[in-house]
């Protein structure tokens, strides 16, 4: 290939890669919007069937401690969307944020773990969110760290080693909405890394065009 095909190629590369940044920046968006109205039923019904299933521990808490728990719980529920947005701000959880190719790994190695991790990431996040209804139950000591079966757990908040978080470790049941999109997104950062890549060979292969050419030229 000529210098200038190559280039081009690189030019047509580079857009797509620009475009999957974009659509995957899209996903990110949708995807916590459908969060949204998902946690905030599910955070209503951790804390409510906990209630509701520990009979002896809700009556001996008495109407006092219920009422602080239950305002609480209605702060809540009515922030759980500002809850979101805050956990799901951290770009630690997104993959396709500074996304770059690693040449510590094999090529095919990188793109099956990045596409693995990046929708353990969103999973991550949910668990994290609903970590909020573990700390309520575990405050007013409804659960117990630690005692199986292991529903909740300590986890480092992401990208820190000094503050801990209740972290969910039960199975996610999500709803079919939410799993298609964190698959679209997860197949969104293979296409990413694919582009990426060949940008990454076309460089190599420009390069060596290029010395060939001075070659010839001398």
């Amino acid at each position: 290939m000529s210098v200038e095909s190559i280039r081009q190629e690189i030019s047509q590369y580079e857009a797509s890669a620009k475009r999957r940044l974009q659509e995957l920046a899209q996903m990110r968006v949708s995807i916590t919007n459908d969060v949204k109205p998902y946690m905030k039923d599910k955070l209503k019904e951790i804390i409510e069937r906990q209630v509701r299933d520990n009979p002896d521990h809700t009556k001996a808490l008495g109407a006092k401690k219920l009422g602080e728990m239950k305002a609480k719980f209605g702060i809540m529920i009515d922030t759980s969307d500002s809850i979101v947005d805050s956990v799901f701000a951290d770009e630690k959880l997104w993959m396709h944020i500074n996304y770059s190719i690693t040449s510590d790994y094999g090529v095919s190695v990188q793109s099956y773990a990045d596409v693995k991790k990046a929708g353990e990431n969103i999973h991550d996040g949910i668990r994290a969110i609903m970590g909020n209804a573990g700390s309520l139950l575990l405050e007013y000591e409804y659960i117990k760290m630690g005692t199986p079966p292991v529903v909740w757990r300590w986890k480092e908040q992401f990208g820190s080693r000094n503050s801990k978080m209740i972290y969910a470790a039960h199975p996610l049941s999500l709803p079919e909405t939410i799993n298609e999109k964190t698959k679209k997104y997860s197949d969104g950062i293979r296409a990413l890394h694919d582009d990426l890549y060949k940008l990454y060979s076309l460089g190599e292969d420009l390069s060596k065009q290029e010395a060939s050419d001075l070659w010839e030229q001398v």
